[in-house]
């Protein structure tokens, strides 16, 4: 089984607010999260930002990590 990282950047990523760590602490969020991840990356549409991703950062990685890298990458804080 594939985990995803939960973190403070990727939950400000995915609800655009600040995370608290009762919302990162909630099983039922990562859950939830997992979910959300795997439904991405066995998309269709999702193989070629896979790509991209594999060819920005040089060598081979699996599409979960091609997500988490998008969505850490992004998360920064916005507040």
């Amino acid at each position: 089984m594939e985990y995803a990282i939960w973190d403070s950047r990727v939950f400000r990523y995915i609800f655009n607010k600040n995370p608290y760590q009762y919302h990162l602490s909630d099983p039922e969020n990562f859950l939830s999260y997992l979910k959300m991840c795997k439904e991405i990356t066995n998309s269709t549409g999702f193989k070629e930002i896979h790509e991209i991703i594999v060819t920005k950062v040089g060598y081979d990685i699996t599409k979960m990590r091609s997500l988490e890298l998008i969505m850490y990458s992004l998360g920064g804080k916005q507040f």
